[in-house]
């Protein structure tokens, strides 16, 4: 069973999931509860600390100004101040009687006063609390101790403060009393404890239930913020890749035939990342170069088939012309055998005459297909030399001026045209051109040998009125094998003449042009340097 692979989303969602989680715990829920509690601790200890400061005040208010007053108007300053009259307590028994009539108050907190000695056996301690934080204003002199504790099933927070000896009056009775374990109180030594009870247990209920609600709050936003994460990321992230990898899918299925390229935004338009975005054009550039590379190999496909074609038409052309030119020298060599029996020089020389011009036809046919060859080899060599253009045009037509049944005329200008070239080479160009003129025209018409200099080339143009060239086959003219409709239809051939002379020509850095219409005639025109081709050999171009 194959594994199922986890999505962006699902993947993103366990990414930022737990770290979402963690900083809900962090942050929104233990900093701000606790900043919560310790704000609540500092209220309750602000409010044990302003109790404290007031009976401390209360106590020595009374103890520096009322007793003074007290002892001056000679009134007695009494512990047991109930059992004499007119007696006012001391400090310690009116810092406790104090503290019992706050207690007995309904007030927010409690405060008695608490001592180990049994000279305060009404104010004893009465938990083990109370002793350890007894023992630890005795051991380290602190000005107060805290604790947090149950009393009777009431959560509260209890202080408390040292009550030390103010007055001279609370050190005698002490080191006096019959009771008393210690003889050597003094001044400022500590007699006992103040303590105040404040409940904590409503508001520190309330911040925890607000703690709680910042969590679920907390964890209400990052299911929030996860679910936006991952709808965004799925629809700026997923939904454009799956689009992308749908469009491979599809052209994977057609055999990686390329369609109609998708637009890289949405039809909505929504946006997407940079590099989603980045990747949408990447792929819209690979479908247009998959495009131009099918379009282009559809047509080199095409255009080897055409080449295969003409390779199979110029087979069957060769085969054809040879056969041709081989069965009439067989007939001119059988005429010839039988004039030689007969002893008719007359016809012995006609026979002689066809079998010569049979072995001319077949030697320039041999010579194209040679040159061809050493054209697509690139071997071609030019044999450069100083002529007069004039002359090399009327060479060519002298060939076919004896047994000429075209008209045929030589137009030059009266001025040498000094050309660098090679003779031969141009010759054999302007042979192939007005070759095919007198092969493609009507017998009588006139064919056209013309030689002119225009702004530093040679010119050299052939016209003819014969059958003229289809618009559709003058692209074609010039490549190897081709022939047009209308010459196929006319005379045989291969068609090798015309590229082996359009490649002569580019070899002497020059160009050949035609202009022709079907059953109007055809002009070409061969234009070439005057200063020649550089170097003083020039190879054909591939």
């Amino acid at each position: 069973m194959e594994r199922r692979r986890l999505t962006v989303s699902m993947r993103l969602v366990g990414l930022v999931g737990p770290l979402l989680l963690v900083f809900l715990l962090v942050v929104v829920w233990y900093f701000p509860g606790r900043q919560r509690i310790r704000l609540l601790e500092q209220q309750v200890d602000a409010t044990a600390a302003a109790v404290f400061t007031q009976v401390a005040a209360d106590r020595e208010y009374y103890a520096s100004v009322v007793v003074p007053r007290l002892e001056a108007l000679s009134l007695p300053v009494v512990d047991q101040y109930q059992h004499v009259p007119s007696a006012f307590p001391l400090p310690a028994t009116f810092l406790r009687e104090v503290t019992e009539s706050v207690s007995r108050a309904h007030g927010p907190y409690r405060i008695r006063l608490v001592s180990p000695w049994p000279i305060n056996k009404k104010s004893g301690l009465v938990d083990a609390t109370q002793r350890d934080a007894f023992d630890e204003l005795l051991a380290t002199r602190s000005s107060s101790v805290r604790r947090r504790d149950l009393v009777g099933d009431v959560e509260v927070m209890r202080y408390w403060a040292a009550d030390r000896a103010i007055h001279q009056s609370c050190v005698d009775c002490h080191n006096g009393h019959a009771d008393s374990p210690r003889r050597d109180f003094h001044l400022n030594d500590v007699l006992g404890a103040i303590e105040v009870q404040i409940p904590i247990a409503e508001p520190w209920h309330e911040a925890q239930r607000d703690q709680s609600l910042m969590l679920f709050g907390g964890l209400g936003l990052s299911l929030a913020l996860i679910a936006l994460i991952t709808w965004g990321a799925r629809r700026v992230v997923t939904q454009p890749i799956g689009e992308l990898a749908r469009e491979m899918a599809r052209i994977s299925a057609a055999g990686g035939v390329v369609g109609e390229v998708p637009p890289v935004r949405r039809p909505d338009d929504r946006p997407v990342g940079a590099e989603i975005d980045q990747l949408w054009h990447r792929f819209e550039d690979m479908q247009h170069e998959v495009k131009g590379n099918q379009q282009r190999a559809r047509e080199l496909s095409e255009s080897l088939e055409q080449q295969r074609q003409r390779q199979l038409a110029f087979v069957a052309g060769v085969v054809h012309d040879l056969r041709n030119p081989l069965a009439s020298m067989k007939m001119a060599a059988a005429l010839a055998d039988k004039a030689y029996e007969e002893g008719s020089g007359e016809r012995y020389h006609k026979a002689a005459a066809m079998a010569r011009r049979q072995v001319v036809q077949m030697t320039r046919m041999v010579g194209d297909m040679l040159d061809a060859a050493r054209i697509e080899a690139g071997q071609l060599e030019l044999v450069l030399e100083e002529r007069d253009a004039r002359e090399l045009a009327k060479n060519v037509l002298e060939v076919y001026q004896p047994n000429a049944i075209h008209q045929l005329r030589l137009t030059v200008p009266d001025a040498a045209v000094a050309t660098r070239c090679d003779p031969m080479r141009i010759e054999q160009v302007l042979n192939n051109l007005v070759s095919n003129a007198i092969k493609y025209s009507p017998e009588g018409t006139e064919v056209e040998l013309a030689v002119a200099e225009e702004r530093g080339d040679t010119v050299l143009s052939v016209t003819d009125h014969g059958i003229g060239i289809a618009p559709e086959d003058v692209q074609f003219l010039f490549e190897p094998f081709h022939r047009a409709r209308l010459a196929r239809e006319t005379a045989p051939g291969v068609g090798l003449g015309l590229s082996v002379a359009k490649r002569i020509v580019e070899a002497h850095q020059g160009r050949i042009e035609v202009a022709s219409s079907a059953e109007r005639g055809t002009v070409f025109r061969v234009r070439l340097p005057r200063s020649g081709p550089a170097g003083a050999t020039a190879a054909a171009a591939r």
